[in-house]
């Protein structure tokens, strides 16, 4: 080998450690941008959302404050008419006094006495007409007691420079407000503080603007102070918009927002310092790349050498016949004939000037077609073909009668035979084996015998897949396939079985070699199935279903016997994994009516949304009726599909809180238990938990309101009294000493639906029961349930039942085929 080839391998690296790292500086720039971008981003979104948090707490304690200090009683001397005038106001002052040094943030404090007009604060006692917040105060007296801290206000005291304030207004007492107010007004410059102290003011940058989008304060030192007016002014508003805003978080609690990023260009300084550092290392890498491709030439040469020497060590002509194999494999005789004299002549310029690699590529493409023409023997083998005729007879896209059927085995099963030597199959083996049987008493149209079609499904897939890797799941099917056959052969049988798309395993199981007019061939298929299953659980780290077809004379109904196969598979949801499913079995137990599903699902629901533990005896009902009933998984999947949207539209009814708790998290966890199950009782086991889960947290959520334990009590009244015509949301008022607008305000918050509604559910679902259980007269049936007559009674019933009590009587007493 000269030493050009040397030079040439060396130069021709030098260019790509040249362009790449270049390439790569470029990328790297623009990535370390967008992605310190990102993380500065992600960085002042954490940042956000702790701001939020912590001023969040701050005006939240403020409120708690003034709750707990208008309900402690603190304030009562100074609204009691009977106490010492002079001496409960100075109480109360000092006691805003201290209030006020409790926490720094607030501004000022003060309360407003409604009888007489009169002001406190921790300074100053006086009336109304001579305060200096008169106008605000007026504008709350004349409007509803607001529960949310207000936009940024002025406010100017005798004597002091104004101040722009946020206030929080609690009525005396609270609900009412009706003896006088307690008034909280805290400054944004100590807000601005606040912020201030979690910051660095060099960097960073907070700005919090109201639930409108005005801005509210800035922590930027060059900012003005915190004040509506100075903020629009252009200069401020043109330091504002210098600052990169990466993230904004909203408050739940004040409905403010608040937005942090970056002072100025401080992060284009770090990303050009980032730049220069890598500038200089890209540097140093072309120079190291350059020395080590140098030293990489030098040490590969010699291997290419003697690469070279071994090839001009074959016998004269090697070489030459290998290229020649390459190019006419590569182009065709009729491409071969055209460009002849061309490639010739190229031949020849190459024997004036040796490429080595030219010779090299050459031989190792003619060893590459030599492999390839291999494997498209390899794709034309025996086993492909197999599998292709195999899954044509199921899908019913090729149908083959005795004859064919008996020409197509044996030429599958010569050419299995044949192993290695693969020699073609001829018509004259065909014939020769097929004279073979006749002498064995075996014609070619009696061949075929009985079969059963089935089906085999590893149980639990993706536990399956988790247990095992890839490479063993193929060998555990190869093994599993020969296991089943292998079984079959030790029964009597004969077992023909392909893995098919979606991981099931086709079995056509055939009694072709005995006597099968007195013997069950459904009942043999299914004891080898049985057996096969028990070897697996035995073996393997899984189960199997197996679903068997009815009998075969013909092997033109192989196609119908997979469908039934398919068919039978279908029910392994409701009768459970592990097991072997024949179609017949479910043909004599066909699947029961569903009288009484729906109804059970509606009570299930409506039972769940009231809290009543009888949801749970309704589920149970449920699954019981689903057991019996036999269902294939798609009407399975339906029906719980129906349950999950009842149980939606009742959750709906519930008021704010338990109503976004089902529908953000219950319903999705629901909706993704139906779409993965696999039998019933894994999902009966899911469902099961995930109601109690969130029974337990609704209820939780009931109790957590004031009034749950009288409304509890409120409903147990209705329960045991509403046969008593007279009963009325007044007379329940009345003995439970609550007004009627707020006991029906809070029934309806808490169970979704108002009183007069609740009570003729209560009463119709009793008449319901007396219609199916007695013969009583409808007349006094309605009396019996509260109703003074008749028409009030069937107008409450078809309103609820959507049908009169006599239809309903008369569907009821007739069955479920009424129903």
């Amino acid at each position: 080998m000269s030493r050009s080839w040397f030079n040439r391998l060396t130069f021709s690296y030098l260019p790509i450690l040249i362009i790449v790292p270049a390439i790569l500086m470029i990328l790297f720039f623009i990535g370390s941008a967008e992605l310190s971008k990102r993380e500065t981003a992600r960085a002042n979104e954490v940042f956000s959302r702790q701001a939020v948090q912590s001023l969040d707490y701050s005006f939240r304690s403020i409120g708690e404050m003034m709750n707990r200090e208008i309900t402690s009683g603190e304030f009562s001397s100074f609204f009691s008419a009977s106490e010492n005038p002079y001496l409960a106001a100075d109480e109360a002052s000092r006691r805003l006094a201290r209030l006020k040094l409790t926490n720094p943030l607030i501004d000022s404090i003060y309360v407003y006495r409604l009888s007489d007009e009169a002001v406190l604060s921790n300074l100053s006692f006086g009336r109304l007409d001579s305060f200096s917040d008169r106008a605000f105060l007026e504008s709350v007296i004349g409007e509803s007691v607001p529960v949310r801290w207000s936009e940024p206000r002025e406010i100017v005291a005798f004597g002091e420079q104004p101040r722009t304030v946020v206030t929080l207004v609690k009525g005396i007492p609270l609900l009412t407000g009706e003896r006088g107010l307690m008034v909280v007004n805290v400054s944004l410059d100590s807000v601005r503080e606040l912020l201030r102290e979690m910051i660095g003011e060099e960097t960073s940058f907070i700005h919090l603007y109201t639930a409108d989008g005005v801005m509210m304060l800035g922590t930027e030192a060059d900012l003005p102070s915190a004040d509506a007016e100075q903020l629009q002014h252009d200069a401020s508003r043109s330091e504002v918009d210098s600052n990169m805003e990466l993230s904004a978080v909203s408050s739940a609690y004040t409905g403010w927002e608040i937005r942090s990023g970056v002072i100025g260009d401080s992060l284009s300084q770090i990303l050009t310092g980032i730049w220069y550092v890598w500038i200089g290392g890209a540097a140093l890498i072309v120079l190291a790349g350059v020395a080590w491709a140098v030293f990489v030439s030098r040490r590969n040469y010699e291997p290419v050498m003697q690469l070279l020497e071994r090839l001009e060590a074959l016998p004269p002509g090697t070489a030459q016949a290998a290229a020649a194999l390459t190019e006419a494999a590569q182009i065709g005789e009729k491409g071969f004939a055209e460009g002849g004299a061309e490639r010739l002549e190229r031949k020849g310029r190459r024997g004036q000037h040796t490429d080595e690699f030219a010779r090299i590529e050459s031989t190792l493409s003619a060893m590459i077609a030599r492999a390839e023409a291999d494997r498209q023997r390899q794709r034309e083998d025996i086993v492909y073909r197999r599998r292709e005729f195999f899954r044509e007879l199921l899908d019913g896209s090729r149908v083959v009668g005795s004859e064919e059927w008996e020409t197509e085995t044996l030429r599958l099963e010569i050419q299995r035979g044949l192993g290695a030597s693969e020699a073609p199959v001829t018509e004259e083996a065909v014939r020769r084996t097929d004279i073979e049987n006749e002498r064995a008493g075996h014609s070619a149209t009696s061949g075929f015998g009985v079969a059963v079609v089935g089906l085999l499904e590893i149980d639990r897939p993706d536990e399956f897949n988790r247990a095992y890797s890839e490479r063993s799941r193929d060998l555990l099917r190869y093994a599993l396939a020969n296991a089943a056959e292998e079984l079959a052969e030790g029964r009597g049988a004969r077992l023909w079985a392909e893995w098919l798309p979606g991981g099931r395993l086709g079995l056509l199981l055939r009694f072709a070699d005995r006597d099968m007019a007195e013997s069950d061939t459904v009942s043999e298929a299914s004891g080898i199935s049985q057996e096969l299953g028990m070897w697996i659980a035995a073996h393997l780290k899984c189960t199997v279903t197996i679903a068997l077809g009815d009998e075969l004379k013909r092997p033109e109904d192989i196609a119908k016997g997979f469908r039934e196969a398919d068919e039978a598979i279908g029910y392994k949801s409701s009768l459970g994994g592990a097991r072997v499913i024949a179609r017949r079995d479910l043909s004599k137990g066909a699947a029961a009516e569903l009288y009484g599903v729906l109804r059970t699902i509606r009570e299930l629901a409506q039972a769940y949304r009231l809290g009543q533990p009888e949801w749970k005896e309704r589920l149970e009902e449920l699954l019981d009726e689903l057991r019996t009933a036999l269902l294939p998984k798609d009407d399975l999947s339906g029906l719980m599909n129906v349950l999950a949207y009842q149980l939606l539209r009742e959750m709906m009814e519930l008021p704010g809180e338990a109503k976004q708790l089902w529908r953000s998290e219950a319903a999705p966890k629901l909706s993704a238990v139906l779409e993965h199950f696999d039998t019933l009782d894994e999902l009966e086991s899911e469902v099961r938990s995930l109601l109690d889960e969130y029974a337990v947290r609704l209820r939780l959520l009931r109790e957590s309101r004031s009034s749950h334990v009288t409304l509890q009590e409120v409903r147990a009244f209705i329960d045991a009294n509403f046969s008593d015509p007279n009963l009325s949301l007044s007379l329940i008022a009345d003995r439970f000493g609550l007004s009627s607008s707020y006991l029906s305000r809070l029934f309806k918050d808490a169970f979704g639906e108002n009183f007069v509604d609740y009570l003729a559910s209560v009463r119709i679902e009793a008449a319901k029961k007396l219609l199916r259980e007695t013969t009583e007269p409808i007349q006094e049936l309605a009396l019996r349930v509260g109703y003074a007559n008749y028409m009030s009674f069937s107008r409450a019933f078809k309103k609820v039942a959507s049908t009169t009590p006599g239809d309903y009587r008369t569907r009821s007493k007739a069955g479920p085929e009424a129903e």
